[in-house]
């Protein structure tokens, strides 16, 4: 297939995908994403570039209908105990699979037979990145249709258990003005990490989030971490006492995949982390055939073009290579190998036909849908935040519109009337913050970054999951 068939392939199908994230990416980071499609689904997935900097990962609609064989597995039997226990070694596995990077050698057969094996570990793993969303997408509303219950929903939405980051937030806290650096990097370096290129987390860094935390309300929320955790323990323990049967399992699956969320990604930043000194010596390893390779080179390789060249010595060319790196390019991740896991589109006028027609909106969209997270019924105007840089811009009282949120967004989150994004569900980051400060919010528009622009007026139905654009 050349390239034109395979981009009018790709516009024809346009109606059968939908955002799934939107975020920097590498080719590793993208990899993924076409591991548990494939694997995991038998999807495809299709890589763009975005105009503000990020990235786009689109999948096949189709793998909603995948979702219920999934969930109906789950529900059988013990089967979700199996589930979870596989979770804990798979995810084990993979951080000891990370800490072994560092003392690997430099040479050939080393590099093949580590690398293979990490594919191999990544591959097991997989499929509790798609899993969150097949809950949410699927079991979710089966048992809210189920309990009709807000204050039971509620119940077992929350978090019953401390993650990395809020650790980290708790110990540099009580540190006060003795703060241990070499500690704290040791521990926590892997906070920034999402696709093998963010800058570490640093002294410079360390001391940024200070300032940000103690700031009087959200080092307030800090100490709350603990007395939350506890207390959404017992209000959980508390709500399935009254349950039984498959009412009682779908509670404990999807609370238990609140934790799962958050944690997964936890676990593979913190190997990713570690898969850097991996990233390192296959760099050094092939800048002795190639002197201009470098770091950024061995990140863009997909896996297959790895163990190709650490097999054959085949590479691609350092011309290709740098359009990975500076984003020009499509990357297709079809269902079936077929020989070939991601197909590359690197001419500009095709790359461009294919992001125009994907992130066209219709300019009469008047209402936007999502998943309502946290009830309520407010009107304000929108505030667009893409990212850190856009914080300053936004007011109290405002209706903050971000493709998701992190840790990093609470400050903007408590002076927000409402809370809208592309991405997510009930067990999300926007989704968990936004019941904890009692702020309607509705998440998974796919398309409220785009549809909405700064001032527009509109009316956050969080009870029904409804954006209406007044003005």
């Amino acid at each position: 297939m050349t390239d034109n068939q395979l981009v009018n392939q790709i516009i024809r199908n346009r109606n059968k995908y939908e955002v799934m994230a939107s975020r920097p990416f590498t080719v590793q980071r993208v990899g993924i994403v076409g591991i548990f499609c494939r694997h995991i689904l038998g999807i495809s997935s299709l890589y763009t570039p975005l105009p503000d900097g990020k990235d786009s990962i689109w999948i096949e609609k189709a793998a909603h209908k995948k979702y219920k064989s999934f969930v109906d597995k789950l529900l059988r039997g013990d089967n979700f105990k199996k589930h979870f226990l596989a979770y804990t070694v798979l995810g084990n596995n993979l951080l000891d699979c990370g800490k072994r990077a560092k003392s690997i050698k430099t040479e050939r057969k080393s590099l093949l037979d580590f690398y293979k094996y990490w594919d191999k570990t990544l591959t097991a793993f997989s499929v509790y990145f798609i899993s969150p969303y097949i809950i949410e997408d699927d079991l979710y509303p089966r048992f809210v249709n189920k309990a009709k219950n807000i204050e039971l929903i509620t119940a077992i939405s929350g978090p019953t258990q401390l993650f990395g980051y809020q650790k980290f937030q708790l110990e540099l806290l009580a540190m006060e003005n003795k703060v241990n650096y070499d500690k704290l990097i040791k521990k926590y370096a892997w906070l920034n990490e999402y696709s093998l290129k963010e800058k570490l987390l640093d002294k410079i860094d360390i001391n940024k989030r200070k300032r940000e935390l103690v700031k009087r309300d959200v080092v307030r929320a800090v100490h709350k971490y603990k007395a939350t955790i506890l207390e959404n323990k017992h209000t959980y323990r508390k709500a399935i006492k009254h349950l039984a049967g498959k009412d009682k399992l779908m509670a404990e699956i999807i609370h238990e995949y609140v934790n799962i969320r958050t944690d997964r990604i936890e676990i593979y930043n913190q190997a990713l982390a570690e898969m850097r000194a991996f990233f390192e010596k296959l760099a050094l390893f092939i800048k002795k055939d190639f002197i201009w390779f470098n770091y950024y080179h061995a990140v863009n390789l997909t896996n297959q073009e790895i163990i190709l060249y650490l097999e054959k010595g085949v590479l691609p060319t350092r011309e290709l290579l740098e359009k990975r790196i500076r984003r020009e390019m499509i990357i297709f991740l079809p269902a079936s190998e077929n020989g070939k896991h991601e197909f590359f589109i690197y001419q500009p006028n095709l790359v461009k036909k294919i992001i125009d027609k994907y992130l066209a909106v219709e300019s009469a969209v008047k209402e936007i849908k999502g998943v309502a997270v946290s009830s309520g019924l407010t009107r304000g105007r929108v505030r667009l935040v893409l990212g850190p840089q856009d914080f300053k811009k936004f007011k109290t009282g405002e209706v903050l519109v971000s493709h998701y949120t992190s840790p990093s967004f609470m400050m903007v989150m408590k002076k927000a009337a409402a809370i809208i994004t592309n991405e997510g569900g009930v067990t999300s980051h926007a989704a968990i913050v936004s019941r904890e400060l009692k702020k309607p919010c509705v998440v998974g528009t796919k398309i409220a970054t785009k549809a909405l622009k700064d001032g527009d007026l509109v009316e956050v139905d969080a009870e029904k999951g409804i954006i209406k654009i007044i003005k």
